[in-house]
């Protein structure tokens, strides 16, 4: 049962992250909202069919592709904004590793300074995946 549900909840994931592209979030959101209501029905869980028509309803009152667009917009430039504070932090942890290298700091010294670049080209590469997941780059 609790397998089941999860697959519910990770195909309407894969639903609505789908629709992002295709720019039908409220559409996919309310067929998710559908099944899921079928599914509950199938089941004989009354509790959740009442809760999943009340989520039904207030998603075709208040969901609109216009405000949809705005917030998928939104965590796009957010995302944008944390690859180039990335790509800062990786640019500095660089300059840093190379001043230690070039005064001749001990080699503990740049092991630090290299862990330091490595966190931060690690970082980045997980910002840059995030905002390639909302597709853009």
């Amino acid at each position: 049962m609790k397998s089941r549900v999860a697959l519910m909840s990770l195909s309407g994931f894969l639903i609505v992250g789908m629709a992002n592209a295709a720019g039908e979030v409220c559409t996919a959101k309310i067929s998710d909202i559908e099944n899921q209501i079928r599914q509950a029905r199938e089941q004989h869980n009354d509790n959740r069919v009442q809760g999943l028509e009340t989520a039904l309803q207030q998603t075709r009152a208040n969901c609109s592709e216009a405000g949809e667009q705005a917030k998928l917009e939104q965590r796009r430039a957010d995302a944008n904004a944390e690859v180039a504070e990335a790509q800062r932090d990786v640019s500095k942890a660089q300059r840093t590793l190379d001043q230690a290298k070039s005064e001749g700091r001990s080699a503990k010294k740049i092991a630090d300074r290299q862990q330091k670049l490595d966190k931060a080209q690690r970082k980045l590469s997980e910002r840059k995946a995030e905002l390639k997941a909302l597709g853009s780059m």
